[in-house]
Order: C-alpha cells, then sequence, then structure tokens
C-alpha cells in the first residue's frame, strides 16, 4: 500500500499543486503564488510541514524504517485509506478549478478576487482544504505509522489555522455582508459544520 500512497503523492503535485500554478499563469500572466507576511506567514508555513511529515512517513514506511501501529493495518483501514486518498484529489482540482482566476496560493490582503459560490462552493466554503484532509487521512490509514499519523494532524491545524485566521477575515474585509451571509449558511469543511454566525 506504499507504493499506492506514493503514486497519490505524485499524482497531487502533478495535478493540485503544479497545474494550477502552470493554468493560472496561462490565463493571467501571474502564477497566483501571494508569499504571506507576519501570522499569515507562519500559518502559511504549516501545510508545507504537515506535507513533509506526512511524505517522509510515506517513504519510511516505502523502506521498512518505521513500524505500522498494528491496530489501523488491515484491508478494512486499507480499502478506507484508498477511497479517501483517491476522492481528496479530484475535489481539490474541481475546486481549483471551478474557482478560475480567482485561485491563489497565499493571501495578498490589497487583492480582491471574485467571491466563489458555485461548484463545490455551493455545499462547503472551503473544499480544496476539505479534499487536502481526506487525501491526508487516506495517506495515513494506507501506511499507518506514527509520522503519517502525526503528518495528517498537522494537517487538520494548518488548514483550520488557514481558514480561520487567514482566509476568513480576509474574505470578510474584502466582501462584507455578501461573505458573511454566504458563511451563515455553508460549512467550513462539511456541508452544515461550522458555519460563521
Amino acid at each position: 500500500m506504499a507504493v499506492v500512497a506514493v503514486v497519490v503523492w505524485i499524482l497531487y503535485v502533478a495535478l493540485a499543486t503544479v497545474r494550477p500554478l502552470v493554468v493560472m499563469r496561462r490565463r493571467t500572466g501571474d502564477w497566483g503564488f501571494r508569499p504571506s507576511a507576519g501570522t499569515a506567514l507562519v500559518v502559511a508555513a504549516l501545510l508545507p510541514c504537515a506535507y513533509a511529515v506526512l511524505l517522509v512517513g510515506t517513504v519510511l514506511d516505502l523502506t521498512g524504517s518505521l513500524r505500522r501501529i498494528a491496530v489501523l493495518v488491515g484491508p478494512v483501514a486499507q480499502t478506507v485509506g484508498v477511497v479517501l486518498a483517491v476522492a481528496g484529489l479530484p475535489l481539490i482540482v474541481v475546486a481549483q478549478e471551478t474557482m478560475g482566476r480567482s485561485w491563489r496560493i497565499g493571501v495578498d490582503v490589497d487583492e480582491r478576487t471574485d467571491l466563489v459560490i458555485a461548484g463545490p462552493f455551493r455545499w462547503i466554503r472551503n473544499p480544496i482544504y476539505s479534499g487536502m484532509v481526506l487525501m491526508a487521512a487516506g495517506i495515513a490509514l494506507l501506511v499507518p505509522n506514527a509520522m503519517t499519523l502525526a503528518g495528517f494532524a498537522l494537517v487538520l491545524v494548518a488548514v483550520e489555522l488557514q481558514a480561520r485566521v487567514v482566509e476568513e477575515p480576509h474574505l470578510l474585509a474584502g466582501h462584507g455582508e455578501s461573505y458573511r451571509r454566504y458563511a451563515a449558511e455553508r460549512g467550513r469543511f462539511v456541508p452544515g459544520v461550522g458555519r460563521l454566525r
């Protein structure tokens, strides 16, 4: 199953990282990367760190250097892991495409983009992060060791902080009452859960 996890990683880098940057560059002449500053920089650094821990755990499992957690080893956990990992990637890609020219990595406080509420954004406010969590959970179940579980936990913390501390205040500042109404009706990562009041 470690090989499946590696394939998921390769697809993630190709389809959910490189592809949207290249597409944005072709559409706008801009890569869509916005370096953060201050608190946003610290928060933005958490997700790559979390993914690094998850990836190292995957590689160490592949080489046999880390022991798997026995209670999470078996056909049920691995099947659920494959389903979650495979479900996460298309959700990320579809959400990125739905955002079109509004897609960015990072936040520029002086930049205003359109508020996207179509596609998967009809049900949840952060489908890209939801897909990232699904993928990370799937990998942690495919190669369940201390590092992949720690990486998954860090992914959860990173997306929570990015959404709550960085992006929601930015969207409220840029879109005001439109975003407040939208956020009151849609969950943060799961339909109906984490609505803003």
